[in-house]
């Protein structure tokens, strides 16, 4: 079965919850930003959130994960299994991407 791109709205929210460090988020965001890129969910959030959303704040929590949460089960339905490394390193050079 063939797997559509998910709908950006759905990542809108993320980078305003990402002060949660809840591991999950990250993975989210990792698939999403693989899709759309860094700018587009900025853009996209920046209209849906306004001056609440902090763009430099974003770009830091994708590259700090020394207090994420790792207790809740990730079940991928991919087919090719993503490293906690590969996750970690793609977030950490997309914050940097302009």
């Amino acid at each position: 079965m063939a797997r559509t791109n998910p709908d950006l709205r759905i990542g809108q929210d993320k980078p305003n919850k990402l002060h949660k460090q809840i591991y999950p988020k990250f993975i989210h965001l990792f698939f999403i930003l693989k899709i759309y890129g860094i700018s587009e969910i900025v853009n996209k959030t920046k209209s849906m959130f306004g001056s609440e959303f902090n763009e430099r704040l974003f770009r830091e929590q994708l590259s700090y994960f020394d207090d994420i949460d790792y207790t809740e089960k990730i079940d991928y339905v991919v087919e090719n299994y993503v490293s906690d490394d590969e996750i970690k390193r793609f977030l950490s050079d997309t914050s940097l991407q302009v």
